[in-house]
């Protein structure tokens, strides 16, 4: 269809739409004059116009619509559409499309991002149906920017903080401060100063060696003064300066009077003169000294000894009535004894199996056989075995003689004197006498013995008194007793290469016998030279070798003691006849050796060892006596 008949078409339906509307209006309905579409509206009558541009419109007047107000259908939306319609009388109803508003639209602020917190950009939405028109896109949270501050230390008084952490955006604390102790004060002390003489001084001070806090503070001390002490002259010697006096403060040595020097005197020589040497002693060079200072100025040089020149002392052969020596030597020059001459005992007498005399001294043989009261006067004899008691009990003095009888050298001889007698004496003619005891039995009084003229020799006691005192007198030329030294022990049993056994020990050597032995009160009165020599001690025995294999020698014996020369509970000495102290020699004996310790064998591999030696005996002079010379 061309566009020119489109045109006619429409003006045709707009007639006849005109008319139906004025014969509407005639036939009494109310007049509405018709509004145009406004905008976009669309007009829509409900009434078809069906006719053709063929056919020919009515020529009935027109109808003229009267329409009511426009009723709200749908309401038009922001995207949407919306409509309204209206109705006219004849029936005719009209709708018409409401274009869509379109989006109203409002601004959705940007949101900042914090430290912690997410933000947004900035979008749009419709401010009437809230669609979102421009999205928000999220931002990350920032994070915190740490900043550290400054930690508070803590003092001797005051508390502390540690170092804080916070965000410089937010502020927020990251790291919180906790509290630090206060340190307390750390104690310190500034010494004492001493006053001096001049100068006053403090007292000590305490303080804190962190904050110097103080916590003591010194006291003041006054000065103490001088104290003034006197300096001695001081004499010079012979290599040393003297001293005029002066005087000082003896705490601050400050002089107030100084000393002046005074020059040294000089040695005063004096010649010390030469030693001439000797045998066994070395001799000096001539030299001097100082006679004041005694200082060597000229030092003596030793001179070597010049040692002994020997001669020999010839053997003295022993006889029935004297002793005899054994060879010795002595030196020509100073008559040191080089080699000592040894006592020989005196023999037998040589009597005759028939005679009655000796060959050798004339000496008349007495014998006694079984009447000894006839020889002694004793009032009873006793014999038992090889020894012979002689009782003394007579209330008169008794006098042995000696040198009338010859006594049995295999016997031995016991004189015991009782409470009757008194006094007694026994005289000899110097010889030696062995095995002869004195014995005094017990009395009421105290008892007075005499030995003149004799020597005993015994390997027991000589001399042995009861509980009560004893008065000794030595009287004549000389008189000696002696113990003689005491049994060695025996040897140890020693076994062959091809025997079994370690050594045997060796037998410990006997002690010796005192000489004299009271227990009481010994008082002696020399009127002799007077010797009193206590036994030695036995050796010990020897320990017994071995020489089997492996094996171990014997111990050694030990050494019994030495003999007391006296043992009594005290002693006075006095001295008559001109005899003075060198008159009494007491000499304790010597302590016998220790055995050697034997030998043991050192075979195939196997050793053996060496005992020990015995230990030596003690040597003794007396006990529990303090020798007293009156």
């Amino acid at each position: 269809m061309s566009v020119n008949r489109k045109k006619l078409w429409l003006g045709a339906v707009l007639t006849a739409m005109l008319l139906l509307s004025a014969s509407a209006c005639d036939a009494g309905e109310g007049t509405h004059p018709e509004v145009p579409p406004q905008g976009n509206e669309t007009v829509t009558n409900s009434e078809q116009d069906t006719s053709t541009e063929s056919e020919t419109v009515a020529q009935t007047p027109p109808h003229m619509h009267s329409f009511s107000d426009w009723i709200m259908t749908k309401a038009p939306g922001c995207t949407d559409a919306g409509s309204r319609s209206r109705s006219c009388t004849c029936g005719e109803i009209q709708t018409q499309e409401i274009a869509a508003t379109g989006h109203v639209e409002a601004d959705d602020a940007a949101v900042a991002p914090t430290c912690t917190e997410t933000g947004l950009t900035a979008g749009k939405h419709c401010s009437v149906c809230h669609v979102t028109t421009v999205p928000q896109n999220v931002i990350p949270a920032l994070g915190h920017k740490e900043i550290t501050g400054v930690a508070v230390q803590p003092t001797c008084t005051e508390t502390g903080l540690t170092t804080e952490a916070y965000c410089s955006v937010c502020q927020a604390v990251t790291a919180p401060q906790s509290v630090i102790p206060a340190l307390g004060h750390t104690e310190a002390v500034h010494a004492a100063v001493p006053p001096t003489c001049t100068e006053s001084g403090l007292t000590e001070e305490r303080y804190c060696s962190t904050c110097s806090v103080i916590i003591k503070a010194r006291e003041v001390l006054p000065a103490t003064g001088h104290s003034t002490v006197a300096d001695q002259a001081v004499a010079p010697t012979c290599t040393a300066l003297g001293w005029t006096a002066g005087s000082h403060c003896s705490v601050c040595q400050v002089v107030f009077v100084a000393p002046t020097s005074i020059p040294a005197l000089g040695h005063t020589p004096v010649t010390d003169a030469a030693v001439t040497p000797t045998c066994t002693e070395t001799g000096l060079t001539e030299g001097a000294h100082c006679s004041v200072c005694l200082a060597v100025t000229v030092p003596q040089t030793v001179v070597a000894a010049l040692g002994h020149t020997p001669v020999t002392d010839e053997a003295v052969q022993a006889t029935c009535t004297q002793t005899g020596l054994t060879e010795g030597s002595h030196c020509t020059v100073c008559s040191a004894v080089i080699t000592a001459q040894t006592v020989t005992p005196v023999t037998d007498h040589a009597y005759s199996d028939y005679g009655w005399t000796c060959s050798m001294c004339d000496a008349e043989e007495c014998r006694v056989y079984n009447s000894y009261n006839d020889f002694y006067n004793a009032c009873e004899v006793v014999e038992d075995g090889n020894t012979v008691r002689f009782f003394y009990n007579a209330s008169t003095p008794v006098t042995l003689n000696l040198q009338r009888f010859a006594l049995d050298s295999s016997i031995r001889y016991h004189f015991v004197f009782g409470s009757e007698a008194g006094k007694c004496k026994i005289a000899g003619n110097g010889a030696t006498y062995s095995n002869v005891t004195i014995e005094i039995g017990e009395r009421n009084t105290s008892y007075s013995l005499m030995l003149s003229n004799v020597s005993f020799t015994n390997a027991k006691t000589i001399l042995r008194s009861g509980a009560y005192d004893l008065n000794l007198v030595l009287h004549g030329t000389a008189v000696n007793l002696q113990t003689t030294k005491a049994a060695g022990g025996s040897n140890g049993e020693s076994f062959g290469a091809f025997q079994i056994g370690n050594g045997g020990p060796g037998g410990n050597g006997a002690n010796a016998n005192p000489v004299i032995e009271c227990s009481g009160m010994l008082k002696i009165l020399c009127g002799a030279s007077a010797t009193v020599f206590g036994g030695d001690g036995g050796n010990g025995g020897n320990g017994g070798n071995s020489d089997s294999s492996g094996s171990s020698g014997g111990r050694g014996g030990n050494g019994g003691n030495g003999a007391y020369a006296i043992k009594a509970n005290d002693i006075q000495v006095s001295f008559a006849n001109g005899k003075d102290q060198t008159n009494l020699i007491l000499a304790g004996g010597r302590g016998g050796s220790g055995g050697s310790g034997g030998k043991g064998a050192f075979l195939f591999g196997i050793g053996g060892s060496y005992a020990p030696d015995g230990d030596s005996g003690s040597s003794s002079l007396a006990t529990n006596v303090e020798v007293q010379y009156n």
